[in-house]
């Protein structure tokens, strides 16, 4: 498993218990909550990734990511 799906799987339980709360609201939270904390975060490969800093997109140290999908309102890991 990879660092990205090891932090969608935390996101999924952070967001377990917010149920019918609006996903896209809950995304800074999530950001700042879960994902700057995520084992293997890479804050400078996030920049390049991200350089307008949207957090539509983290980068970890095994080089995976996740990322927003906006027409699914959720979080993906690739």
């Amino acid at each position: 498993m990879t660092q990205a799906e090891h932090a969608l799987a935390d996101i999924k339980c952070y967001l377990g218990h917010m149920a019918g709360e609006d996903a896209y609201a809950n995304r800074t939270r999530v950001w700042s909550e879960v994902i700057r904390f995520a084992k293997g975060y890479d804050e400078e490969a996030t920049a390049e990734a991200d350089p307008s800093h949207t957090n539509q997109v983290a980068v970890f140290t095994d080089s995976s990511r996740l990322w927003w999908n906006h027409s699914l309102s959720q979080w993906e890991a690739e």
